[in-house]
């Protein structure tokens, strides 16, 4: 969204999709892939913070909620909504599971594609 979000606003491409559930509220006139005609379709980024395992679990617990603190100061909301993401702030086990399911949904993919790294 923020290579994009210029050129759209300058008129120079145009944005036919967001592949969000939601609509961007960068571009709020833009539909959702979904609202576009095609259902189930979700293309979304996620960002997370990642240790090395055996990360004591009370220091993973204390990163995870100061970020989700600063996930709500309104300076970081309002960049990060600049850069064109949602900011969230989930728990260590919400984050977990939108990895899991997303590799299992790009693995089913990309093995259907017939791709492969080699």
């Amino acid at each position: 969204m923020a290579l994009a979000e210029p050129q759209i606003k300058a008129g120079l491409v145009k944005a036919l999709a967001v592949p969000s559930p939601q609509r961007s509220q960068k571009l709020p006139n833009v539909p959702t892939v979904a609202e576009a005609g095609y259902e189930g379709y979700s293309a979304e980024g996620g960002y997370g913070l990642f240790v090395p395992s055996g990360t004591p679990a009370a220091a993973i617990a204390k990163l995870n909620t100061s970020l989700r603190e600063a996930m709500k100061a309104p300076a970081v909301r309002k960049a990060l909504i600049n850069m064109g993401t949602m900011p969230a702030g989930t728990s260590t086990e919400e984050h977990a599971e939108f990895m899991k399911r997303e590799t299992q949904k790009w693995t089913k993919i990309v093995r259907q594609a017939g791709m492969s790294n080699g």
